[in-house]
């Protein structure tokens, strides 16, 4: 297990513990390690429960160790963070059309069609 100086307990709430778990989730996550990438996950979107990214990688963890039941739990909240995420980019990149941008408009619309798979 990887040991930084500034941990000494790995779940604890404030904010820099916070980022330290994302972080050492995702390191975890790189290097193949599910089982500790899915404690420091959990940890982390106890807290911060929106984020797209790490809540994939835990789905993707889960997946790794064959506790596919306990993925489920997570996709349908990881769905509505990715529609949510997609409408906020196609009513952005509808703004930017109105005022005459349509090239950059048409990029947020690419990009929400990578975050609208479902």
């Amino acid at each position: 297990m990887l040991v930084f100086p500034l941990i000494g307990v790995r779940h604890l709430e404030s904010s820099i513990y916070i980022v330290y778990n994302k972080a050492l989730g995702t390191y975890y996550y790189q290097v193949l390690d599910y089982e500790d990438a899915i404690s420091f996950f959990e940890s982390f979107l106890e807290v911060e429960n929106s984020d797209i990214q790490s809540m994939g990688m835990l789905i993707s963890s889960y997946i790794g160790v064959g506790r596919i039941a306990d993925s489920a739990e997570y996709m349908e909240t990881f769905k509505t963070l990715l529609k949510t995420e997609a409408d906020a980019l196609y009513n952005s990149a509808e703004f930017l059309k109105n005022v005459g941008l349509t090239e950059d408009a048409k990029g947020l619309e690419d990009q929400a069609e990578n975050y609208a798979p479902f």
